[in-house]
């Protein structure tokens, strides 16, 4: 997933805690979150850090509980890296996903699938409205596009 990107919007201010863990129960993901940002590369692109065996949270994006996008992103496939979001291409419109801080549990059900090309701004727009964005590589083995799945709070 370290391809040039848009910048993530950064949110300021005091912040509630971060998600350490993310259990999607429809397709058998438990996985730890890790923070990630971003980083120029030797060409001076903007580039995503990328979590190695984790989802990455992308720091400076909302976090559970409050307004704004919760940014997450993961590998579908990576012989370094792993592939912890191997199988959300199988996530469906309605599933549950429970995001986890150090405080509490956050539910929120799946709302959206869409593939978009890797410099896609529009979906990392700012809204009021709490979501997760999830966000992976496709196709597996080719990587050309991005698998972006939407849930709210329920």
């Amino acid at each position: 997933m370290a391809r040039v990107i848009p910048a993530v919007p950064v949110r300021a201010g005091p912040r509630r805690p971060p998600p350490i863990r993310v259990v999607i129960p429809s397709i058998g993901l438990d996985s730890k979150v890790v923070p990630v940002g971003t980083r120029t590369d030797a060409a001076g692109n903007l580039v995503w850090e990328t979590a190695a065996f984790a989802v990455g949270y992308h720091r400076g994006t909302a976090s559970p509980g409050e307004p704004g996008k919760i940014v997450l992103s993961g590998h579908i496939s990576s012989p370094r890296e792993g592939n912890v979001f191997h199988r959300l291409p199988e996530l469906e419109v309605g599933a549950a996903v429970v995001l986890y801080t150090v405080e509490t549990a956050y539910l929120y059900r799946v709302v959206k699938r869409e593939v978009v090309l890797p410099t896609e701004v529009r979906v990392l727009e700012p809204t009021d409205q709490e979501l997760v964005l999830m966000i992976t590589c496709v196709p597996d083995g080719i990587y050309s596009h991005r698998l972006v799945v939407t849930a709210e709070r329920v």
